[in-house]
């Protein structure tokens, strides 16, 4: 996995940064990137955040500073002893002071592995835990419990802590046959009848969490997009968008006699 300066994309210096810097930094940058008013940096979105995840716990931080000053530690090794020096570096009162005392030092200096999992659009709104497969370092097969938060997109990294590892899970959400996610809206297509189309009415949607009422205005068309408003999706803060209803006008297509007939008398009067 390529390697990512965190704190440079935090805007930190290093290290020394405190926890309380740390939070400070991900709240500025989270408010500037967030997708739902500037929809142009949702990468930029997702570095804070992914960035945010790994140096905002004590104990991720700490795993994470040791590549960090690998990161410049090994240009310039000699890779024959490259162990040795590793040993020696992780005794130093230098190592210890920025990632802390850990006991078999060398065992810890692992690489970043990044798997793909898929989920669905109703698991990234609601949230849920996923039975992901992993290759051990023996190569064999595991399964590991995922927990994936509310309010993910296609593409956000979710860390796995692991004795030996960090994993990242980039997360792949699937195609709904129902919706479809833009920004933080939902979009559906609602069928309403000639009848409703041409007199309005109130009639009942089903978004992704529920039951939502729906006003057709007099003299709606194909294709009209009506919206109603916190019924969306949401985003990790919360924050729910709307559901955006694309209208269709289902004729029917099989009538009763005294529908024909009904319709034939409308047909007549609108000549």
């Amino acid at each position: 996995m390529k390697y990512k300066n965190y704190y440079k994309v935090l805007g930190l210096r290093g290290p020394r940064a405190s926890e309380n810097d740390i939070k400070s930094a991900f709240r500025k940058l989270a408010k500037k990137y967030h997708p739902d008013q500037n929809p142009q940096y949702e990468e930029k979105f997702k570095d804070v955040n992914e960035a945010y995840q790994v140096l905002g716990t004590e104990r991720t931080k700490k795993r994470y500073n040791i590549r960090y000053y690998l990161h410049f530690f090994q240009n310039g090794i000699d890779m024959q002893g490259f162990k040795d020096s590793i040993k020696n570096f992780g005794n130093t009162e230098f190592a210890k002071i920025f990632i802390g005392e850990y006991t078999d030092f060398e065992d810890r200096i692992l690489s970043n592995h990044e798997i793909e999992a898929k989920i669905t659009l109703e698991e990234a709104f609601f949230g849920t835990t996923k039975q992901i497969p992993v290759k051990s370092e023996t190569g064999e097969e595991e399964i590991v419990s995922v927990k994936i938060p509310r309010g993910v997109t296609n593409g956000a990294k979710v860390l796995l802590k692991r004795d030996n590892e960090d994993l990242f899970i980039k997360l792949n959400v699937l195609e709904s046959k129902q919706f479809k996610l833009e920004d933080n809206n939902l979009i559906k297509s609602v069928k309403i009848t000639p009848s409703d189309a041409a007199l309005g009415n109130e009639i009942s949607v089903n978004s992704i969490d529920g039951i939502y009422k729906l006003k057709i205005p007099v003299g709606a068309q194909t294709n009209d997009v009506l919206s109603i408003k916190d019924a969306g999706f949401i985003s990790k803060d919360g924050k729910r968008g709307e559901l955006l209803a694309k209208l269709v006008i289902d004729v029917p297509k099989d009538l009763s006699n005294e529908e024909r007939e009904l319709y034939n008398k409308l047909k007549a009067l609108q000549k």
